[in-house]
């Protein structure tokens, strides 16, 4: 499984690398996760198509969306990529450099430390205080 996150949806996977997820019990195997960390690239429109039914209809180059909350993330936006795979099953090949430029945990970080200040700053403005 491979999914692309957005940042308020990729914060429940948190830190970024590749690690067991769950180890193996009588109900499955063990199950692994990699989360990449990075901003998302201009989507190009081979990644973008959805088919229903056998019907293929055309989505907007312009973002693409969460496949968690459907949010849109636009080209340059704080996004993840995030695979999960059973320990008897080959490793989900690296695909992440497709739709996100790699950024490191501590990059993340400092963006979300920026990001936090500035969005307080202005709900700050906007309560008046």
């Amino acid at each position: 499984m491979r999914h692309l996150l957005c940042h308020k949806c990729l914060r429940k996977h948190l830190p970024a690398g590749e690690r067991l997820a769950c180890k193996a019990s009588k109900s499955g195997p063990a199950e692994f996760q990699r989360v990449v960390l990075g901003t998302a690239k201009q989507p190009q429109q081979d990644q973008r198509w959805q088919s229903v039914n056998g019907d293929v209809t055309l989505l907007p180059v312009s973002h693409f969306n969460c496949d968690s909350c459907d949010a849109e993330i636009e080209p340059g936006q704080v996004c993840s990529g995030w695979s999960v795979w059973r320990e008897d099953m080959l490793s989900v090949p690296e695909w992440e450099s497709e739709y996100l430029v790699p950024i490191t945990q501590q990059e993340f970080e400092k963006w979300e430390a920026v990001n936090g200040r500035l969005q307080g700053g202005d709900r700050k403005k906007r309560e008046g205080n």
